[in-house]
């Protein structure tokens, strides 16, 4: 078997091992060359921690608290059965009072006449009531039916997302000379944690945070990368409701930091980081 120098064939072998798209021999042999070499061991590793940071970033979307019940109430019958017991109801009461209007009939016919007209006024009411209610059942189901559909898009659409920044972070990941910068919480955020991926080909980097507070009203957390000796701003971000961050950033000269903080600042342009160290990288 020939050596394996460390080139963008051995980028793409590693990148490959993680995704979980090798051959069993390439696999093997990934495995053969991590287990000699601990820098590409530490590499898969950091690669692992970056793709499995990916999935806790992506937004999600919860359907209504009452969707449950609309979606039961349009599976059981497109008339609904709900309309379907009140007709039910509707017709045992008919079947019920047959034998009072017989009775009248018999023994006074104007009163029979009198009853007819006031229980047929009755059923005219009840009936009212029902198609009332009929329309009202068929007013719930259309919403329910657009609520469906309303969600099936923004699913669809949060997929196509889900999918292009999986591909985003992939496709980074395979870049050869690509370097990685892992992301702590200091004193104040201990549980904040996530890694930079800079990748100087694509002249691109993805910044990817979890457990990030959410900070007041007029506040935003800053990136700054330390070159030559100064900080230059790379990014401003607030994290997701659920304390979650995925950047795609331009170098735009800061490729070649080997350390970055975030600060929290004023939601401004300022050249110079003046808020409390939240979180650094290294």
């Amino acid at each position: 078997m020939e050596p394996l120098e460390h080139s963008e064939q051995l980028e793409h072998l590693l990148a490959g091992y993680v995704l979980g798209d090798l051959t069993p021999e390439e696999a093997a042999r990934v495995y053969q060359l991590i287990e000699s070499d601990p820098n590409l061991a530490a590499e898969v590793h950091h690669l692992q921690s970056t793709l499995a940071l990916l999935p806790l970033s992506l937004p999600s979307a919860k359907p209504p608290e009452n969707l449950r019940s609309r979606i039961l109430q349009a599976a059981r019958d497109p008339n609904s059965a709900e309309i379907s017991k009140s007709k039910s109801k509707f017709n045992h009461w008919i079947g019920s009072h047959k034998w009072k209007l017989a009775v009248a009939w018999g023994s006074l016919a104007a009163i029979l006449v009198a009853g007819l007209g006031i229980e047929t006024y009755r059923l005219h009411q009840k009936l009212a009531i029902a198609n009332s209610e009929n329309q009202r059942l068929d007013g719930e189901l259309k919403t329910a039916r657009a609520t469906l559909d309303r969600i099936g898009q923004e699913n669809l659409v949060t997929s196509h997302q889900e999918l292009s920044r999986y591909r985003e972070v992939v496709n980074l990941l395979r870049q050869p000379n690509k370097r990685f910068l892992n992301l702590r919480g200091m004193d104040s955020m201990p549980s904040s944690s996530g890694s930079l991926v800079i990748a100087p080909r694509t002249d691109t980097a993805i910044l990817l945070l979890q457990d990030v507070p959410s900070l007041p009203k007029g506040k935003v957390y800053r990136m700054w990368a330390f070159v030559n000796g100064k900080k230059m701003s790379c990014a401003e971000f607030q994290p997701n409701e659920k304390g979650q961050v995925f950047l795609q950033l331009p170098l735009d000269k800061w490729g070649g930091t080997t350390k970055v903080v975030v600060t929290i600042e004023p939601d401004r342009e300022i050249d110079q980081p003046t808020g409390e160290k939240v979180i650094i990288g290294t």
